[in-house]
């Protein structure tokens, strides 16, 4: 592992990365963001499984809080203020700590009746102005660990934990877990598991310090050890975040905290450490919980703090109240048993039969009051001549003397004051139709998010801003479908759907994309084996498996997160065979269907099941109808086929719909059009004709008036693999349109058009049309012809289409012959596809050979050797090209980077290439390349991996938005590569820091390898595979090579103007860029609105002084431009802004 390490400090901080991509940084961090923000389902299994977490409202009632919690006094420990600095290096020598009492030494986890821990444990605790310091020190003969990624389930090795109410509320509350490699686990927890709660698995301690010191050796059976120890330093300006203030606690100030040390029993096996099977782990803590669950924080003991020097006796104060705070925990444990019997709340006392106990003296009797969202428990004690009251409701939440708020009604009230009456309306909305479990147990935050990127959404895609408000909410806003559990997906999906249908203009073709792209992007797909029907997308994700009722789940979310709306669809049984089935409805004017991940290019309403499913419809019984999902009460249930009895999830009857199918919807359609003056009037003659989605002329016509027959119509036949069309109609020189769906086409032989109805076309359109539809010996200069949004996408679309037709030929005889010939230049390679993409678009890993400086002949053979190394993941395709020469520098020459550029365009234009999947790995001589290739051409690429290469000068300016990852033996000595490679990720782990969403990169060193990693760096194929190229990233930092390049992501430099090595960097917030380096210059930025908005004015700064402010209009000469420059879909620029400073 590279990284900190036994008696090293560690610093942790954010590194997010844009656009769901892994956080990487120099060792074992490595998680998707999916699976961080996801985290909850998967946590919580794995907690349950070790019995740490029990399963929302489960038994955990009454009697397992009188009869082995209550009894238990939490533990108490004065922590003094630090007298002198103190080193974090693990090993707790400093005069601050000798100065420091020693808590209790631990015990087991169910209190003091279970026998004593085999080994002692023990802590001790101080702080100052910026860290609140914990020591712990572990006896163990044994010293051993094995994780090293940072936010793995460290309690699967032995470890230490912290756990921090800092309101002594119960809620939110932080954990901090590490072990002996000083691999550690940080997350956020908006309450207990059982209430509800989501562990928010991304949240980090920017600023902690954390060390092990080993009184022994680490992982070393042969020998006896003393133990290890362990030093953290936490920073305030995080704790405090759910503190009651800011900074360092006051004088005399309670929170509550536990500790925990899991203990595993072990065995040695071939000189290794092995748990002894089938035995559980022992859970030794400071105070003890009662029961086997860490996350019960009304146990955790109380942590006082004082300023006091250590001569002075400060008295450690009991818990307020503590009598009456365990009474209203009674009612609260009492609560669970009776929901868990009745499904409901208990509405008084008496309903809970608790057992009549006298109170002591000053406690009065427990008031219940019932919520929208359950209830409020206040016991009322005296205290001197003060009156006080605690407080408790249905998720835990403790209070003293403190009004109780009521979750739901606070977010309604939160969503009003940000969002107006919008707001107010959106979350009245979904609090009233909640369903009454979502009411106890989901927090004001995770509503709260959920309706900020619902609305964002419909302010951000076109076609959601054209949704019916009553649609919106009950079809866009809910964050669940059925019965799945609760997860915060929506931010994760809105940013990989977001991707995915940056280009798309109408929702139809974004759920179309989604459904194309969305499931291998998560690496989900149907199987029979996944745990059950029901699942959350966290769970899904988690397994990579679903039927259809997960998959539809998931569709449906990455549609809403995006401002499509979507439901659930679906019959309980068949009716002409077993089984039942779930699919997916989208809205776009009307509602049409589609399977989840199964996407038909010939557009929607196409389905296996259409037979089936207008069969079924048919039917007389309720059981064989078609139902779709609603969140808003219908009267009408959802029937849930793993569920029958269940009326939870409203529902709508559609099977009128459905009952109108015929077996085949997929042959084409012939289409009669009329167009007319007005509805029902007279009719007029045009020219009209019939275009493709992206604008492509397909056939034209001419409409009849006057005494010809009002049956001679133009006729058109429908493109079988045509989803929607265009028709348009050219009268006394203007020109108007409209866009039709092809399902609406087939209901009727004859469409009517209203002159008045159509859209007017714009000059710039039709002049960009003209100009593309021209030869290109005749089309001269792309005309300058200022565009609209929706319109530069369109053109874009069709200038994309004329490229690729120009191309094909040359592109697909160039794949053909596996050979590119540029000048007197040629790449050649080996090929291998690894099956269909199951999305219909693969993802190309290019592979670069070892050699260099040796024969031609043992370059071949390097070259051949090389190919087949590695199995890709289904869809992919392997390029191994041949090095374009025999020299040391081999994959570094000049010429290699126009032969790669050709190289991807061709299996973009030809092979079938989604170009934000290309993939760039090298071994030795190829690593060389990878550490030349990637910086200088990362805007090509989803991910980078160097395998055993040397940088020779190059630096990682360039990486700042490419994934890399660094693959080393750690006896590969030759040109010092073992030393080198830690100094290069040691360099971006430096740039990371002063741009924490920059740099993603992961070192793995091999420990005892030389050159040959025995193919142990295969596991970096598994993590480049869910990755994608960001095409329009927020920052761009352009450091030219000896080689140097013209166009960078966003910024372009005039090949006259540059000169090798020169760094450009550039940011985008908001709507403003700021040139950040070099204090002059000159650069073309790059613009589109997957950047910044161009509908609206945007500011430049350079050299620190405003140099542009104003609106910059989308031009057609642009996209024309961008497509000339490189044949690439994705990072076409719609507008041009020069700038100089």
């Amino acid at each position: 592992m590279d990284g900190s390490g036994p008696g090293e400090p560690s610093k942790y901080r954010k590194g997010r990365v844009e656009a769901l991509r892994e956080p990487f940084a120099a060792g074992e961090r490595a998680k998707s963001r999916i699976s961080r923000k996801l985290f909850s389902a998967q946590t919580l299994a794995v907690l349950c499984c070790c019995g740490l977490a029990p399963q929302v409202l489960s038994a955990a009632g009454h009697a397992e809080w009188s009869d082995r919690m209550e009894p238990i006094t939490p533990k108490a420990y004065l922590c003094r203020r630090a007298t002198s600095p103190i080193k974090i290096d693990g090993k707790l020598n400093e005069s601050a700590w000798a100065a420091a009492p020693w808590t209790d030494d631990f015990v087991d986890i169910q209190g003091y009746a279970k026998p004593k821990p085999r080994f002692r444990t023990r802590a001790k605790l101080l702080w100052d102005d910026n860290y609140l310091y914990i020591a712990a020190e572990l006896q163990e003969p044994h010293v051993w660990a094995t994780l090293t990624n940072h936010d793995s389930v460290i309690f699967r090795d032995p470890d230490f934990e912290v756990f921090i109410d800092p309101k002594g509320e119960t809620q939110p509350y932080y954990e901090f877990e590490m072990n002996a490699l000083n691999t550690t686990w940080d997350l956020l927890l908006t309450k207990p598991y059982m209430d509800g709660g989501k562990p928010h698995n991304e949240w980090e301690i920017p600023g902690a310090k954390t060390a092990v010191h080993v009184r022994g050796t680490l992982n070393n059976p042969a020998d006896t050890d003393r133990g290890w120890t362990v030093e953290l330093a936490f920073p305030w300006k995080v704790l405090a975040e759910h503190a009651r203030h800011p900074g360092p606690p006051e004088e005399g100030e309670q929170w509550r905290i536990d500790f925990s040390r899991v203990e595993w029993r072990i065995t040695t096996t071939n000189g290794v450490y092995a748990k002894v099977p089938g035995t559980p782990e022992d859970n030794w803590v400071w105070s003890p919980q009662g029961v086997v669950d860490m996350h019960r924080p009304e146990m955790w003991g109380v942590l006082q703090f004082t300023k006091q020097p250590a001569r002075k006796k400060i008295p450690l104060a009991p818990i307020c109240g503590k009598p009456a705070r365990d009474r209203a925990l009674e009612v609260y444990y009492a609560q669970r048993d009776f929901r868990a019997a009745h499904k409901r709340w208990a509405t008084n006392l008496i309903e809970l039969n608790l057992n009549p106990v006298p109170l002591a003296d000053g406690v009065q009797a427990a008031a219940l009051e019932s919520t929208a969202d359950g209830y409020v428990c206040a016991v009322a004690f005296q205290e001197g001549v003060r009156q006080r009251v605690w407080r408790i409701r249905q998720d835990r939440l403790l209070k003293l003397d403190e009004p109780m708020p009521v979750e739901t009604e606070s977010f309604v009230a939160h969503a009003a004051e940000k969002y107006g009456e919008l707001g107010r309306r959106a979350a009245y909305f979904l609090v009233d139709n909640m369903p009454a479990n979502d009411r106890a147990t989901l927090d004001g935050d995770f509503l709260m998010e959920n309706l900020r990127l619902a609305l964002e959404a419909r302010k951000e895609f076109s076609w959601a801003k054209n949704v019916p408000e009553r649609i919106f909410f009950n079809d866009v806003l809910p964050y669940a479908s059925v019965d799945e559990p609760r997860d915060p997906w929506r931010a994760d999906f809105y940013k990989l759907a977001a991707e995915i249908v940056s280009h798309c203009t109408n929702g139809m073709d974004a759920a179309q994309e989604l459904n194309r792209q969305f499931f291998k992007r998560i690496n989900v797909h149907y199987n029979v084996h996944r745990k059950r029907n029901n699942q959350s997308p966290a769970e899904s994700i988690e397994q990579g498996r679903a039927t259809c009722t997960g998959l539809a789940i998931i569709l449906a979310d990455a549609c809403r997160a995006v401002g499509v709306p979507a439901r659930l669809a679906g019959v309980p049984e068949w009716v002409n065979k077993e089984g039942n089935h779930t699919w997916v409805e989208i809205w776009d004017g009307d509602w049409f269907f589609t399977g989840a991940d199964e996407f038909d290019p010939k557009g929607l309403n196409r389905g296996w099941f259409n037979s089936d499913a207008a069969k079924t419809a048919r039917s007389p019984n309720p059981l064989n109808q078609v139902y779709a999902t609603s969140w808003r009460q219908t009267g009408v249930y959802f029937p849930l086929a793993w569920d029958l009895d269940s009326r939870d999830v409203p529902g709508v009857n559609v099977s009128a719909r459905y009952a109108a199918l015929e077996a085949d919807t997929n042959s084409g359609a012939v289409v009669h059009v009329r167009l007319r003056e007005k509805e029902d009037g007279d009719r007029l003659p045009a020219e009209v004709e019939l275009r493709s989605s992206s604008g492509e002329l397909l056939a034209r016509g001419q409409t009849r008036a006057g005494t010809a027959d009002l049956n001679d119509m133009p006729e058109f036949k429908l493109l079988d693999d045509a989803a929607r069309v265009t028709f348009r109609f050219v009268q006394g020189g203007e020109a108007r349109e409209k866009v039709v769906t092809c399902s609406a086409c087939q209901k009727s032989p004859t469409v009517d058009f209203v002159w008045s109805d159509l859209t007017p076309v714009r000059p710039a359109v039709l002049a960009a049309e003209a100009w593309l539809a021209r030869p290109d010996a005749e089309r001269g200069a792309p005309p300058e012809l200022p565009l609209s949004r929706e319109e530069a996408v369109r053109l874009g679309s069709l200038a994309w289409g004329k490229v690729e037709r120009a191309r094909a030929e040359s592109a697909a005889a160039e794949l053909r012959a596996k050979q590119i010939v540029l000048g007197d230049k040629m790449l050649k390679w080996l090929e291998k596809s690894f099956g269909e993409a199951p999305d219909g678009k693969h993802s190309l890993w290019i592979t670069l050979h070892g050699g260099g400086q040796a024969t031609a002949e043992e370059n071949d053979r390097n070259w051949r050797g090389y190919f087949g190394r590695y199995e890709f993941p289904p869809g992919s395709i392997n390029v191994a090209p041949r090095a374009p020469a025999n020299t040391w520098d081999m994959w570094h020459v000049p010429w290699v980077d126009d032969l790669f550029d050709r190289l991807i365009a061709d299996f973009v234009l030809q092979g079938g290439v989604d170009p934000n999947r290309v993939y760039l790995i090298g071994y030795s001589a190829g690593g060389d390349g990878v550490y030349q290739l990637a910086p200088r051409m990362s805007d090509r690429f989803a991910g980078a991996a160097m395998c055993a290469g040397h940088p020779n000068k190059v630096t990682p300016e360039g990486l700042r938005n490419l994934p890399f990852f660094l693959y080393m033996g750690g006896e590969d000595s030759a040109y010092n590569r073992n030393l080198i490679v830690r100094e290069f990720s040691a360099k971006m782990d430096a740039l990371q820091a002063s741009d924490a969403t920059g740099y993603p990169h992961r070192l793995t060193v091999f420990s005892g390898l030389q050159h040959n990693m025995q193919n142990r760096e295969a596991e970096m194929i598994p993590r480049l595979t869910p990755l994608s190229r960001v095409a329009w990233p927020r920052r761009v930092v352009l450091k030219q090579d000896d080689v140097t390049h013209a166009r960078f992501y966003w910024l372009e430099r005039a090949s006259d103007a540059i000169h090798p090595y020169e760094i450009y960097a550039a940011r985008v917030q908001g709507q403003t860029i700021t040139v950040e380096t070099p204090a002059t210059g000159s650069l073309t930025l790059r613009l589109s609105d997957g950047l910044l908005d161009l509908d609206q004015p945007i500011s430049v700064v350079a050299g620190g002084r405003s140099v542009f402010e104003g609106r910059v209009s989308r031009s057609f000469a642009a996209v024309v431009q961008s497509l000339h420059e490189r044949e690439d879909p994705g990072t076409v620029a719609t507008a041009l802004l020069p700038v100089s400073w």
